[in-house]
């Protein structure tokens, strides 16, 4: 790929970034900040991303994006595991905006 417009390799390596760092991003969501395992939770996929910048042959001004969308991995990783988490605790139909079952949009019970 590295025969490609720049442009496009510098999507490429922001994609492996984000993709890279979602489920560690997931992952942080249940550990202590600060923690050993949050360190590594945050550091894990920089080699992966420093291995998609040299095989991309990329300026290394790339960096900076990388580690751009490396955060931006992260926060959808912890943004869909809270939902999910969120998702489990409220049940059936949880998130969804609908009203629970047995009751109207006004929250009153139906009369049967």
């Amino acid at each position: 790929m590295s025969g490609q417009d720049l442009a496009v390799r510098l999507v490429a390596l922001g994609a492996v970034a984000v993709v890279a760092n979602v489920p560690l991003g997931m992952w942080r969501a249940h550990l202590r900040k600060l923690s050993p395992a949050w360190f590594v939770s945050i550091h894990a996929s920089i080699p992966a991303v420093i291995a998609a910048r040299k095989a991309l042959t990329v300026p290394r001004a790339a960096v900076v994006l990388s580690i751009a969308c490396a955060v931006v991995g992260q926060q959808i990783g912890v943004k869909l595991e809270r939902r999910r988490l969120a998702g489990k605790k409220g049940g059936k139909g949880a998130g969804s905006g609908a009203p629970p079952e047995g009751s109207t949009a006004s929250g009153k019970a139906k009369a049967r």
